[in-house]
């Protein structure tokens, strides 16, 4: 095969790869609870809130280092109240559907089923291009807008990592203490598939069902 010719279909399929990436639908919901409007975006066959949810609760429920300025970046959730508080016709996605994402992104599915640091750019591509401490942390290419909300320890006893990183649960248990979470950090362009404490707060990206 002529090298011009692999040259072409190199190209193309690097169009094709973008334009998957690129395929997005974007939109809103209005969460009727307290009538806060979200951006959502639609990647592959999946539709996702673009932004951290931010509904008080009762319980299990804490800003970050308890400033109201700081509901910007959504609240922070145990797990128990991070499975039950996304809005009717939404749900906590599980660890698969954080995999269907990543490898709509790119990733491949041996490097998805991996635990710890994997990807390329799929992080990337899901942080938003502002917040984040390091210029050019993010290209919100995937339209996710991931933000640096940080977490909260132990019930809410402690804060730390705001605009350098963030955690965000799945709905998937490993066992009576932890479950499975992703981790974005402004110094790393892949994605972590690490577990996170039930005890502690994280932010919450709902999916439809």
């Amino acid at each position: 095969m002529k090298k011009s010719t692999i040259l072409i279909i190199t190209i193309v399929i690097t169009i094709i790869g973008m334009s998957r990436i690129n395929a997005q639908t974007k939109g809103t919901f209005t969460d009727k609870r307290n009538n806060k409007v979200y951006k959502t975006v639609k990647i592959g066959s999946q539709i996702w809130m673009a932004e951290n949810l931010a509904y008080k609760t009762k319980y299990g429920c804490w800003t970050y280092r308890n400033k109201p300025e700081n509901v910007r970046y959504g609240y922070l959730y145990n797990w128990k109240t991070a499975k039950e508080v996304c809005p009717i016709g939404w749900r906590l996605p599980t660890d698969a559907d954080w995999k269907q994402l990543e490898m709509q992104l790119g990733m491949t599915q041996i490097e998805a089923d991996k635990r710890g640091k994997r990807g390329t750019n799929q992080g990337l591509q899901l942080k938003a291009d502002t917040d984040w401490k390091k210029v050019k942390s993010g290209t919100n290419k995937s339209g996710f807008s991931a933000l640096p909300a940080g977490y909260c320890k132990n019930h809410g006893l402690g804060s730390t990592g705001i605009r350098l990183n963030t955690h965000l649960w799945s709905a998937s248990s490993i066992n009576s203490s932890v479950a499975w979470i992703r981790f974005l950090h402004f110094k790393r362009d892949g994605i972590s598939r690490i577990t996170g404490y039930k005890v502690d707060g994280y932010s919450v990206r709902c999916i439809k069902e």
